[in-house]
């Protein structure tokens, strides 16, 4: 309350129109891609990414808890590879809607979330969030007090265990882009769409992981891929769930 009153007054009352096109006018300039400045953030992700992975693969089989260190930035950086799969998703990193499907297919063989499918479930997401009405297109299942206590108690511990922390970024999170994204009849789009993004990565990933695991074998690539994967994919999630579900947040 003492912030709010030392504030002038013209910037607690001004008016909304106003304070609207102040923020667009604000937004403006950051319109627009930036064509050498994707270049050189994928150039920043790629690189070190692979030389991190080079090296976890040097020490996986004589020093792991070396490569379990490595895996903490190599997941950071998958992370990274991940919002540029977000922005090609938007349309947003290149100006180009070819180049941009293009990046975005090839990151999503990292992130293991099929493009095309991530790419409509994802607008779907910015269409219906906030909207009780409009639940359940990519975002973590979220009751009403009400919805709560008309459940049963199996019920009501089925809730809570499925947002607690440890189950929601320690299991969940990792299944579903491990395992749940490798199944297209788990989604809502149609079938046809869904099918043919899921195929699509899963061929990809054979062709990816198909010569790794022929020179380096199934256990170190397991080994190698399985903690980078799992980190990152816990780190994108709680992200996801902080930008979306706090005390202030309006339904």
């Amino acid at each position: 309350d003492s912030a709010i009153r030392k504030r002038p007054a013209a910037s607690v009352d001004e008016p909304v129109k106003q304070r609207v096109r102040r923020l667009a006018a604000h937004c403006q300039k950051y319109r627009g891609a930036i064509h050498s400045r994707a270049v050189w953030q994928m150039a920043t992700t790629l690189v070190p990414l692979a030389l991190i992975i080079a090296a976890m693969f040097a020490t996986v089989r004589n020093a792991y808890w070396a490569t379990l260190l490595l895996a903490f930035p190599a997941a950071g950086l998958l992370v990274r590879a991940f919002i540029i799969q977000h922005d090609c998703g938007h349309g947003s990193f290149f100006s180009s809607r070819t180049l941009n499907d293009f990046v975005g297919r090839c990151m999503s063989v990292l992130t293991m979330a099929p493009y095309g499918l991530w790419r409509s479930e994802h607008a779907l997401h910015h269409a219906s969030s906030g909207n009780l009405d409009r639940r359940g297109a990519g975002d973590i299942e979220t009751m009403t007090v009400a919805e709560y206590q008309k459940l049963s108690a199996f019920g009501k511990w089925r809730y809570r265990a499925y947002r607690n922390s440890f189950f929601l970024f320690g299991i969940g999170v990792p299944a579903y882009f491990i395992l749940i994204q490798r199944q297209p009849w788990l989604h809502a789009l149609s079938a046809k769409d869904s099918w043919k993004s899921v195929l699509g990565l899963n061929i990809a990933l054979i062709a990816f992981y198909g010569p790794l695991i022929y020179f380096f074998g199934v256990s170190d690539v397991f080994f190698v891929a399985l903690p980078v994967v799992h980190i990152a994919s816990a780190v994108g999630g709680w992200l996801f769930f902080i930008q979306h579900q706090f005390e202030e947040t309006t339904w």
